[in-house]
């Protein structure tokens, strides 16, 4: 696995999407009370682990999967896709359907879900909706850790994406876009 590094933190920092994206951060961070800081690391690791060929693989992966649902009514993986790679539960249970978040599967069942799941190429979009799945896990990290920040960006980190060295890796980041 590469390792993202400070230069490469600061090379995206400096990116001409950079503006935009840290208004999109700051927009939804302050709208679900989330750190705008902790949205945008994500939204770095996420980007630089999973450049733009990754992510066209992984779109044509997950239409195919929903056309393939919609037709045989066959229950598909609960994949993660979009630059912050959310879950296709959480971006369904963001539009108000009613999925076990860590399922292993999910079914599709009309045209409207495929459209919600890839609302996610929009970069604001996904942005709201990470900031939608990062909110309570933000309320769990103040409430186990209330004077802590370093361990509640961990925590968030951990819990976002199921590994300790995840959140090490957002505390670091969080630090050099602080």
């Amino acid at each position: 696995m590469k390792v993202l590094t400070k230069e490469q933190v600061a090379s995206q920092a400096e990116g001409r999407a950079w503006a935009s994206t840290k208004k999109s951060c700051i927009k939804f961070g302050n709208e679900y009370g989330v750190n705008p800081n902790v949205l945008l690391s994500i939204f770095t690791i996420e980007s630089f682990y999973r450049p733009l060929w990754m992510r066209l693989v992984e779109y044509g992966v997950v239409f195919f999967g929903c056309i393939r649902c919609l037709l045989l009514k066959i229950p598909m993986k609960n994949r993660t896709i979009g630059k912050c790679q959310l879950g296709l539960a959480t971006i369904l249970n963001f539009y108000g359907s009613n999925h076990y978040q860590h399922s292993h599967s999910v079914l599709i069942s009309s045209i409207s879900e495929v459209c919600q799941i890839f609302s996610v190429l929009s970069k604001e979009r996904a942005i709201e909706i990470l900031a939608y799945r990062i909110q309570p896990i933000t309320l769990r990290a103040v409430c186990i850790y209330p004077n802590l920040r370093e361990n509640r960006i961990r925590y968030i980190g951990e819990q976002f994406n199921g590994r300790y060295s995840y959140g090490m890796l957002l505390t670091e980041v969080f630090h050099q876009l602080a």
